[in-house]
Order: structure tokens, then C-alpha cells, then sequence
């Protein structure tokens, strides 16, 4: 690139105005085509980032949702213990009634 300044420095002290302005032009177009390269490339990429932004809300939702769940959970598993809890209570004084009357 540095190499193109120069020989267009030296073809516009030469006054060979044209060849340097087909060279600007040139240079124009290709840096055009860049242009429109990266347009497209940012274009790609912000749809990759609301596709990932997208999963991300999914994602996010989806572990809400097992949360509650295992929050639900968690409360049915307390509550069948204590229930356990209550039964096994109720075990041992019908245990000790039985015993009491001699039958256990």
C-alpha cells in the first residue's frame, strides 16, 4: 500500500495527473468492495447475535422453569418427610399401646 502512495507521489510530480486519478479510482473501488465485504459480514454477525441472544432467553427460560420445579419438589419431599415423620410417631404409640396390653 505504502509502495502505491509513492509511485502516485511520483506520477503526480511527473504532472501525469490521469494515471494517478485511474489509480485513486481504483483504489476507490476496491476499498468499495471492502466496504460492502464488511457491511455483509456485520450484517451476518448481528444475526448471529440475536439468534445466540434468542437461545439465551430460551435457555434462561427453560431454567426458571426447573427451578420452580425443583422448588416444587423440594416442598413435596418436606412434606412427604414429615409426613414420614408422623407415621413413624404414630407407629410407635400403637406400639406401645400393644405393648401396654401385652399383645407386642
Amino acid at each position: 500500500m505504502d509502495d502505491m502512495y509513492a509511485r502516485m507521489a511520483q506520477m503526480s510530480m511527473a504532472g501525469d495527473d490521469s494515471l494517478m486519478h485511474m489509480a485513486l479510482q481504483g483504489n476507490m473501488y476496491m476499498l468499495q468492495d471492502e466496504m460492502e465485504e464488511l457491511t455483509e459480514e456485520k450484517d451476518m454477525l448481528a444475526e448471529q447475535v440475536q439468534d445466540l441472544e434468542s437461545d439465551v432467553a430460551i435457555a434462561k427460560s427453560r431454567a426458571d422453569a426447573l427451578q420452580m420445579e425443583v422448588n416444587r419438589l423440594g416442598k413435596i419431599s418436606h412434606a412427604h418427610k414429615t409426613h414420614i415423620k408422623s407415621l413413624q410417631r404414630n407407629l410407635e404409640e400403637k406400639k406401645e399401646q400393644l405393648r401396654y396390653y401385652g399383645v407386642y
